[in-house]
């Protein structure tokens, strides 16, 4: 695990603590467990069908419409 999926990690622990928010908590772990071999589309990114930035971006559409952001 590197920094930043550590760093998200740790955010999900936060919230599972501070905000008894198990269902974020564990979304946010998904992306934790997906960030680490995702990438922005671009010439040297990855496309939008890449499986760990469909799952990530599965969570943050779910978040647009739960949380109304």
């Amino acid at each position: 695990m590197g920094p930043i999926e550590y760093a998200v990690f740790s955010i999900s622990t936060i919230v599972k603590k501070k905000y008894n928010d198990d269902k974020l908590a564990d979304e946010i772990r998904a992306i934790a467990s997906n960030c680490h071999d995702a990438g922005i589309s671009g010439e040297n990114g990855f496309s939008a069908d890449h499986p760990q930035n469909k799952a990530i971006t599965k969570i943050t559409n779910k978040w647009r419409k739960d949380y109304k952001i």
